[in-house]
């Protein structure tokens, strides 16, 4: 099974963010979202064609309901996720952070999102219709956004909140915790078992 990836990136005051990403795999019929999975921020995922980032002014993010999505580069993380798809018989997955700022690196991360302004998550309250549209379909929530980065425990928070009434899996670890799942450490390995036997599997 071949699965591309698809997604939307844009920029603000020269840094690079993406607003989601879907895996889809290529030739399928069903087109619904089978599961939407929440991470903490994008990592290395790029777009084939840089013509497609657009540049936005802080106000305008969040401001609108069209999805523009483009062929991207998929990263390791996302090629894990293509592993727990088939294992799952999924055809399409909604990828979601919790920081749209893209970067490879968690620390760096970490440090940018504690410099940027709540219009950085899809989950903060102006943002809230965008999120909305973004998660219409009925389907459920897989969280493995990891474990620590104090600047992003209060976006795990308003993730937490706007969840409350969906149907949530994951390996967790405390309130706001949940293991990651796309990498090879023992931990994310064991995550995805979890996750696989909560769906039944």
């Amino acid at each position: 099974m071949d699965y591309k990836v698809l997604a939307e990136f844009y920029i603000v005051e020269g840094k690079l963010f993406r607003r989601c990403a879907d895996i889809v795999m290529e030739g399928a019929e069903k087109k619904e979202i089978d599961a939407y999975i929440v991470m903490m921020n994008p990592g290395s995922c790029c777009p084939k064609d840089d013509s497609t980032i657009k540049n936005l002014e802080k106000d305008k993010i969040g401001n609108k309901n069209n999805l523009n999505l483009s062929d991207a580069i998929a990263d390791n993380a996302q090629k894990i996720v293509m592993g727990l798809m088939k294992d799952l018989g999924y055809n399409h997955v909604r990828l979601l952070n919790l920081s749209d700022i893209c970067s490879a690196n968690s620390k760096e991360a970490n440090k940018i999102a504690g410099e940027l302004s709540d219009y950085q998550s899809v989950f903060s309250e102006k943002r809230r219709k965008e999120l909305d549209e973004l998660t219409k379909e009925e389907a459920p929530f897989i969280l493995g956004w990891g474990v620590g980065y104090k600047n992003f425990y209060k976006y795990k928070e308003m993730a937490i909140c706007f969840l409350k009434n969906k149907q949530v899996f994951g390996y967790k670890k405390d309130n706001v915790n949940y293991y990651y799942v796309g990498n090879n450490y023992e931990y994310s390995q064991e995550a995805r078992r979890v996750i696989k036997e909560q769906l039944k599997l």
